[in-house]
Protein backbone atom coordinates (compact mmCIF):
# COMPACT_ATOMS: atom_id res chain seq x y z
CA UNK A 1 0.00 0.00 0.00
CA UNK A 2 1.27 3.42 -0.77
CA UNK A 3 1.66 6.47 2.04
CA UNK A 4 1.64 8.91 -1.12
CA UNK A 5 -0.79 11.42 -0.52
CA UNK A 6 -2.78 11.46 -3.84
CA UNK A 7 -2.04 14.62 -6.29
CA UNK A 8 -5.79 15.53 -5.80
CA UNK A 9 -5.54 15.62 -2.30
CA UNK A 10 -2.79 18.13 -2.26
CA UNK A 11 -4.15 20.55 -4.46
CA UNK A 12 -7.16 20.74 -1.76
CA UNK A 13 -4.55 21.51 1.11
CA UNK A 14 -4.64 25.52 2.06
CA UNK A 15 -1.65 26.92 3.73
CA UNK A 16 -2.03 29.08 6.32
CA UNK A 17 -2.04 32.58 5.44
CA UNK A 18 -0.06 34.53 8.14
CA UNK A 19 -1.70 37.96 9.91
CA UNK A 20 -0.36 41.68 10.29
CA UNK A 21 1.12 40.94 13.43
CA UNK A 22 2.52 37.47 12.73
CA UNK A 23 4.14 38.88 9.02
CA UNK A 24 5.71 41.80 11.23
CA UNK A 25 7.21 39.71 13.90
CA UNK A 26 8.98 37.62 11.55
CA UNK A 27 10.58 40.67 9.69
CA UNK A 28 11.45 41.77 12.60
CA UNK A 29 13.12 38.73 13.85
CA UNK A 30 15.02 38.14 10.34
CA UNK A 31 16.80 41.69 11.35
CA UNK A 32 17.93 40.45 14.51
CA UNK A 33 15.37 43.14 16.28
CA UNK A 34 14.55 43.30 19.61
CA UNK A 35 10.90 44.80 20.45
CA UNK A 36 11.90 47.30 22.48
CA UNK A 37 14.50 48.48 19.72
CA UNK A 38 11.66 48.72 16.90
CA UNK A 39 9.62 51.28 19.64
CA UNK A 40 12.72 53.43 19.98
CA UNK A 41 13.36 53.44 16.09
CA UNK A 42 9.87 54.29 15.42
CA UNK A 43 9.39 56.48 18.30
CA UNK A 44 6.65 54.36 20.14
CA UNK A 45 6.31 52.47 23.04
CA UNK A 46 7.16 48.73 23.22
CA UNK A 47 3.69 48.17 24.10
CA UNK A 48 2.33 48.89 21.01
CA UNK A 49 4.53 47.13 19.08
CA UNK A 50 3.31 44.55 21.29
CA UNK A 51 -0.47 45.01 20.53
CA UNK A 52 0.30 45.37 16.78
CA UNK A 53 2.26 41.98 16.55
CA UNK A 54 -0.50 40.27 18.82
CA UNK A 55 -2.90 41.40 15.97
CA UNK A 56 -4.62 43.83 18.66
CA UNK A 57 -5.54 46.86 15.97
CA UNK A 58 -8.49 48.06 17.81
CA UNK A 59 -5.92 49.23 20.33
CA UNK A 60 -4.62 51.78 17.65
CA UNK A 61 -8.15 53.89 17.41
CA UNK A 62 -8.61 55.36 14.00
CA UNK A 63 -7.53 53.19 11.10
CA UNK A 64 -5.41 56.00 9.71
CA UNK A 65 -3.22 55.87 12.75
CA UNK A 66 -2.78 52.23 12.17
CA UNK A 67 -1.64 52.22 9.05
CA UNK A 68 0.96 54.87 10.20
CA UNK A 69 2.38 52.19 12.57
CA UNK A 70 2.54 49.90 9.66
CA UNK A 71 4.72 52.08 7.77
CA UNK A 72 6.87 53.03 10.18
CA UNK A 73 7.56 49.41 11.64
CA UNK A 74 8.37 48.26 7.69
CA UNK A 75 10.58 51.28 7.13
CA UNK A 76 12.84 49.74 10.59
CA UNK A 77 12.65 46.28 9.68
CA UNK A 78 12.64 47.16 5.83
CA UNK A 79 9.87 44.84 4.85
CA UNK A 80 7.44 45.79 1.92
CA UNK A 81 4.92 48.10 3.15
CA UNK A 82 2.62 47.43 0.29
CA UNK A 83 2.43 44.07 1.31
CA UNK A 84 1.87 44.64 5.00
CA UNK A 85 -0.55 47.63 4.04
CA UNK A 86 -2.12 44.47 2.03
CA UNK A 87 -2.38 42.42 5.57
CA UNK A 88 -4.19 44.97 7.06
CA UNK A 89 -7.95 43.31 8.03
CA UNK A 90 -10.76 44.65 5.51
CA UNK A 91 -12.53 46.36 8.85
CA UNK A 92 -9.49 48.83 9.45
CA UNK A 93 -8.61 49.76 6.06
CA UNK A 94 -9.79 53.11 4.72
CA UNK A 95 -8.72 53.41 1.56
CA UNK A 96 -11.94 53.02 0.24
CA UNK A 97 -13.99 55.36 2.51
CA UNK A 98 -11.05 57.98 1.62
CA UNK A 99 -11.47 57.87 -1.69
CA UNK A 100 -15.14 58.19 -1.36
CA UNK A 101 -14.43 61.23 0.52
CA UNK A 102 -12.08 62.14 -2.54
CA UNK A 103 -8.61 61.70 -1.13
CA UNK A 104 -6.06 59.78 -2.60
CA UNK A 105 -3.84 57.22 -0.90
CA UNK A 106 -0.83 58.72 -1.41
CA UNK A 107 -2.18 61.89 0.15
CA UNK A 108 -2.68 60.36 3.78
CA UNK A 109 0.51 60.86 5.41
CA UNK A 110 1.66 59.42 8.62
CA UNK A 111 4.01 60.83 11.05
CA UNK A 112 7.79 59.94 10.10
CA UNK A 113 9.78 57.91 12.30
CA UNK A 114 12.55 59.76 13.97
CA UNK A 115 16.20 58.88 13.58
CA UNK A 116 18.19 57.25 16.30
CA UNK A 117 19.81 59.71 18.90
CA UNK A 118 16.90 63.03 17.72
CA UNK A 119 14.19 61.71 20.72
CA UNK A 120 16.77 62.34 23.73
CA UNK A 121 17.61 66.16 21.86
CA UNK A 122 13.74 66.64 21.85
CA UNK A 123 13.74 65.54 25.34
CA UNK A 124 16.71 67.94 26.30
CA UNK A 125 14.83 71.26 24.71
CA UNK A 126 11.79 70.11 26.71
CA UNK A 127 13.71 69.85 29.65
CA UNK A 128 15.49 72.97 29.25
CA UNK A 129 12.21 74.86 28.73
CA UNK A 130 10.78 73.30 31.90
CA UNK A 131 13.57 74.61 34.02
CA UNK A 132 13.49 77.89 32.60
CA UNK A 133 9.40 78.39 33.36
CA UNK A 134 9.93 77.11 36.58
CA UNK A 135 13.28 79.52 37.12
CA UNK A 136 11.28 82.72 35.32
CA UNK A 137 8.17 81.81 37.84
CA UNK A 138 10.20 81.15 41.19
CA UNK A 139 11.52 84.24 40.52
CA UNK A 140 8.22 86.12 40.08
CA UNK A 141 7.16 84.71 42.84
CA UNK A 142 9.71 84.92 45.33
CA UNK A 143 11.62 87.95 43.91
CA UNK A 144 8.69 90.47 44.23
CA UNK A 145 7.71 89.07 47.48
CA UNK A 146 11.67 89.53 48.83
CA UNK A 147 11.65 93.18 47.26
CA UNK A 148 8.59 94.21 48.80
CA UNK A 149 9.61 92.70 52.19
CA UNK A 150 13.03 95.00 51.62
CA UNK A 151 10.54 97.91 50.77
CA UNK A 152 8.32 97.41 53.78
CA UNK A 153 11.62 97.15 55.85
CA UNK A 154 13.20 100.14 54.73
CA UNK A 155 9.68 102.08 55.00
CA UNK A 156 10.00 100.21 58.70
CA UNK A 157 13.47 101.59 59.57
CA UNK A 158 12.97 105.09 58.16
CA UNK A 159 9.46 105.53 60.21
CA UNK A 160 11.68 104.11 63.42
CA UNK A 161 14.50 106.97 62.58
CA UNK A 162 12.03 110.16 62.16
CA UNK A 163 10.43 108.84 65.47
CA UNK A 164 13.90 108.73 67.48
CA UNK A 165 14.45 111.73 65.15
CA UNK A 166 10.88 113.61 66.67
CA UNK A 167 9.99 111.71 69.86
CA UNK A 168 6.25 112.82 70.76
CA UNK A 169 5.97 115.17 73.52
CA UNK A 170 5.17 113.57 76.62
CA UNK A 171 1.26 114.06 77.92
CA UNK A 172 0.71 116.71 80.37
CA UNK A 173 -1.58 115.67 82.95
CA UNK A 174 -3.10 118.90 84.65
CA UNK A 175 -2.85 118.59 87.82
CA UNK A 176 -5.79 117.93 90.24
CA UNK A 177 -7.42 120.79 91.70
CA UNK A 178 -8.53 120.34 95.24
CA UNK A 179 -11.88 121.60 96.31
CA UNK A 180 -11.62 124.41 98.02
CA UNK A 181 -13.99 124.04 101.20
CA UNK A 182 -16.44 127.05 101.91
CA UNK A 183 -14.62 129.22 104.55
CA UNK A 184 -15.79 132.34 106.56
CA UNK A 185 -13.85 135.70 106.12
CA UNK A 186 -11.92 136.37 109.31
CA UNK A 187 -11.12 139.97 110.08
CA UNK A 188 -7.47 140.34 110.27
CA UNK A 189 -6.39 142.38 112.78
CA UNK A 190 -3.45 144.95 111.27
CA UNK A 191 -0.33 145.51 113.34
CA UNK A 192 1.41 148.80 113.48
CA UNK A 193 4.48 148.52 111.74
CA UNK A 194 7.43 148.70 114.92
CA UNK A 195 10.67 151.44 114.79
CA UNK A 196 13.33 150.18 114.27
CA UNK A 197 15.64 151.37 117.49
CA UNK A 198 18.67 152.87 117.05
CA UNK A 199 21.75 152.97 119.35
CA UNK A 200 22.00 156.37 120.30
CA UNK A 201 25.87 155.76 119.75
CA UNK A 202 25.22 155.35 116.14
CA UNK A 203 25.52 158.72 114.13
CA UNK A 204 24.00 157.84 110.69
CA UNK A 205 25.99 161.53 109.14
CA UNK A 206 29.33 162.52 109.29
CA UNK A 207 29.24 164.48 112.51
CA UNK A 208 33.37 164.73 112.43
CA UNK A 209 34.94 166.94 109.66
CA UNK A 210 38.55 167.91 109.62
CA UNK A 211 41.13 170.54 107.11
CA UNK A 212 44.42 170.07 107.33
CA UNK A 213 46.49 173.40 106.52
CA UNK A 214 49.94 171.13 106.53
CA UNK A 215 50.81 167.69 106.66
CA UNK A 216 49.21 166.18 110.33
CA UNK A 217 49.48 163.20 111.49
CA UNK A 218 45.64 161.65 112.60
CA UNK A 219 44.12 158.58 114.06
CA UNK A 220 40.66 158.12 114.53
CA UNK A 221 38.50 154.64 115.77
CA UNK A 222 34.91 153.88 116.20
CA UNK A 223 33.10 152.04 119.34
CA UNK A 224 34.33 149.06 118.69
CA UNK A 225 37.86 149.76 117.94
CA UNK A 226 37.76 150.09 114.17
CA UNK A 227 39.95 152.32 112.40
CA UNK A 228 38.60 154.84 110.47
CA UNK A 229 41.54 156.82 109.57
CA UNK A 230 44.84 156.52 110.30
CA UNK A 231 47.97 158.01 108.92
CA UNK A 232 49.35 161.39 107.73
CA UNK A 233 46.88 163.35 105.95
CA UNK A 234 48.39 165.31 102.93
CA UNK A 235 48.23 169.33 103.35
CA UNK A 236 45.16 170.95 102.10
CA UNK A 237 42.98 167.64 102.25
CA UNK A 238 39.58 167.38 103.83
CA UNK A 239 38.39 164.44 105.57
CA UNK A 240 34.39 163.72 106.54
CA UNK A 241 34.32 160.26 109.04
CA UNK A 242 31.07 158.75 109.80
CA UNK A 243 31.69 155.99 112.47
CA UNK A 244 29.80 154.62 115.17
CA UNK A 245 29.60 156.56 118.59
CA UNK A 246 31.77 157.69 120.91
CA UNK A 247 35.08 158.10 118.48
CA UNK A 248 38.36 157.81 119.77
CA UNK A 249 40.71 160.90 117.91
CA UNK A 250 44.10 161.13 118.06
CA UNK A 251 45.50 164.57 116.04
CA UNK A 252 49.46 165.60 115.71
CA UNK A 253 49.46 168.65 115.60
CA UNK A 254 45.93 170.98 116.48
CA UNK A 255 47.78 173.85 115.12
CA UNK A 256 47.58 172.96 111.38
CA UNK A 257 43.80 171.28 112.06
CA UNK A 258 40.48 172.95 111.85
CA UNK A 259 37.83 170.22 113.01
CA UNK A 260 33.50 170.61 113.50
CA UNK A 261 32.03 168.33 115.34
CA UNK A 262 28.27 168.14 114.30
CA UNK A 263 28.78 170.79 112.26
CA UNK A 264 30.28 172.93 115.05
CA UNK A 265 33.75 174.60 115.52
CA UNK A 266 35.50 172.10 117.75
CA UNK A 267 38.37 173.46 120.34
CA UNK A 268 41.34 171.25 119.91
CA UNK A 269 43.46 172.88 122.39
CA UNK A 270 41.26 171.80 125.22
CA UNK A 271 41.94 168.64 124.39
CA UNK A 272 46.01 168.95 124.07
CA UNK A 273 46.28 168.85 128.61
CA UNK A 274 50.04 169.17 128.65
CA UNK A 275 50.58 167.43 125.13
CA UNK A 276 51.71 170.22 123.92
CA UNK A 277 50.03 170.25 120.56
CA UNK A 278 48.64 166.98 120.29
CA UNK A 279 45.29 166.16 121.11
CA UNK A 280 43.66 163.06 122.39
CA UNK A 281 40.27 162.65 122.41
CA UNK A 282 38.88 159.07 123.80
CA UNK A 283 35.12 159.72 123.96
CA UNK A 284 33.61 162.12 120.85
CA UNK A 285 30.15 161.65 121.24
Amino acid sequence: MSNDIPTDATQNIEIPKLTLGQWLMQARQAKNLSVQEVALRTNRSAMQISELEADNLSSFGAPVLLRGMVRQYTKVVGADEAQALGLIPEQFKVTRQLNELGFKDSQVTTPKAVPMGKPWISQIWIVLLTTLVLALLAYWVFGARMFKDKDAAQKMSTANQIQIANPPAPAVTAPAVAPTPETTATPTATVPPVAEQTPASVVADAALGLKFKAAVWVEIKDAKGAVLVSGTQAANSEQNIKGELPLSVVIGDVTNVDMTWKGQPYDLKSATKGRGTVAKIERLE
